[in-house]
C-alpha cells in the first residue's frame, strides 16, 4: 500500500513538472513574439522622449527642421491703387516679392517668373512672434507705394531663395485692386442772367465729368439749331437726365457745365474751332465769328476728404463771374455725387 501511494505521488509530481515546464516554454515563446521586431516590415517608428514638466520646460526643435514650412500665413489685401502683402518666412534668406499684370511662367525646374516683371522688392521685416516655435520665423510685410490701376487683376510671386540644405520655395497667386464707382446726378439748372436784355436767351448747355472712366462723354440740353428760350430766373428740373457713372474714379473729380447763348441766331455762320482744353483753361469768352457768349460752371472735388463708407455730396456750382471778357451769361447747376469707398470696412 505504501509503495503504491509513493508511486502515485511520484507520478503526480512528474505531471506537475511537465505542465509547469510547458507553461514556462509557452510564456518565453510568447514574450519573444511580442518583443522581437518584425523583420519583414519596412521602416521603424521611434517615439519622442517624454516632454519636460515644470515652469522651465521649453520645447526644442532641431536645427534645420524640415517640417517647418518655408513660407506661411500669406495674406494679400488689395486697395484701390495698391495692395498690402503679409506673410511669415523662415529666418535666413531674404524674401523677394514680384508683381506683374500677366500670369507667371513656370519652367521645367518648377521655378516661376514674370516676363516682364513690373515691380520687385524685398518686404519690410516684422518683429518675431513670441512663442518658442515661432522663433524660427521672421515676418515680412509690404505696402505698395507704386500706382496700380483700379479694378485690375495682378499676379504675384513670393520667393524664399535657397540657403544651405533648404531649396528655393515660392508662392504664387493673384489679386484684383478695388474699384471706386462714382455717380453724378444733376437735379436742376438756374438761369441767373440770360445775357439777352431784349428777350429770352437762346441757350444750350453741355455737361461732362472728368476723373475716371465712364461710358458717355457728355450730356446736352439744346444746341445752336434747337435753342432753349429761357429767361433770367428760369429754373429747369434735370432729374430726367441720365446720371454720369464713373468707374475707377480717382481722388480728383471735376464737374463742368458749358453754357452758350446764341446771340447771332445764325448757326451756320458761328464757327468756333474747338480743341481739347485743360480744366484750368476753361474761361468765359465770346466766339469771334458770331459773338456768341460762352461761360462755364465748374468745380473740382477731392474725394479723399470724404472718408465714410457711403458718401453723398450735394453741390451747387455757379458759373464764372463777369470780367473783361464781356460775357454776361450766368447760371448755376445743382446735383449730388454718390459713391462707396471700397477700402473702408
Amino acid at each position: 500500500m505504501f509503495s503504491r501511494m509513493n508511486e502515485s505521488l511520484i507520478i503526480s509530481c512528474l505531471a506537475l513538472l511537465i505542465i509547469f515546464g510547458s507553461a514556462t516554454a509557452t510564456m518565453a515563446q510568447g514574450a519573444e513574439r511580442v518583443n522581437k521586431p518584425d523583420r519583414g516590415r519596412i521602416g521603424t517608428v521611434t517615439l519622442p522622449p517624454k516632454p519636460k514638466e515644470g515652469a522651465d520646460a521649453k520645447p526644442s526643435y532641431p536645427a534645420g527642421d524640415l517640417m517647418l514650412p518655408a513660407l506661411r500665413d500669406l495674406i494679400v489685401s488689395p486697395t484701390m491703387t495698391g495692395m498690402t502683402l503679409t506673410f511669415a518666412a523662415r529666418s535666413g534668406p531674404v524674401p523677394v516679392v514680384e508683381i506683374a499684370s500677366v500670369a507667371p511662367f513656370t519652367d521645367s525646374l518648377n521655378h516661376s517668373s514674370f516676363h516682364p516683371t513690373w515691380f520687385q522688392f524685398n518686404p519690410v521685416p516684422m518683429k518675431n512672434k513670441s512663442t518658442p516655435k515661432e522663433t524660427a520665423y521672421a515676418g515680412g510685410s509690404y505696402q505698395s507705394s507704386v500706382n496700380l490701376s483700379q479694378d485690375t487683376k495682378y499676379y504675384y510671386i513670393v520667393t524664399l531663395p535657397a540657403q544651405g540644405s533648404f531649396p528655393e520655395y515660392q508662392l504664387t497667386g493673384s489679386f484684383t485692386t478695388t474699384n471706386r464707382k462714382v455717380t453724378v446726378n444733376f437735379t436742376r439748372i438756374h438761369i441767373l442772367d440770360d445775357s439777352d436784355p431784349s428777350g429770352s436767351g437762346e441757350l444750350s448747355f453741355t455737361f461732362w465729368v472728368e476723373g475716371g472712366v465712364h461710358g458717355g462723354n457728355t450730356r446736352k440740353l439744346g444746341d445752336r439749331e434747337n435753342s432753349l428760350y429761357w429767361d433770367s430766373g428760369h429754373i429747369e428740373n434735370l432729374r430726367q437726365m441720365l446720371p454720369f457713372v464713373i468707374e475707377q474714379a480717382g481722388d480728383r473729380l471735376r464737374i463742368v457745365v458749358e453754357g452758350e447763348d446764341d446771340d447771332a441766331g445764325l448757326p451756320a455762320g458761328c464757327i468756333e474751332t474747338r480743341t481739347e482744353k485743360d480744366f484750368e483753361d476753361l474761361k468765359p469768352h465770346k466766339i469771334a465769328t458770331c459773338g456768341n457768349e460762352v461761360n462755364y460752371a465748374k468745380h473740382e472735388f477731392d474725394l479723399s476728404k470724404y472718408p465714410g463708407k457711403f458718401v453723398s455730396i450735394p453741390f451747387t456750382i455757379t458759373s464764372m463771374p463777369l470780367g473783361p471778357h464781356g460775357v454776361t451769361l450766368a447760371f448755376d447747376v445743382s446735383g449730388y455725387i454718390e459713391f462707396r469707398n471700397p477700402d473702408v470696412p
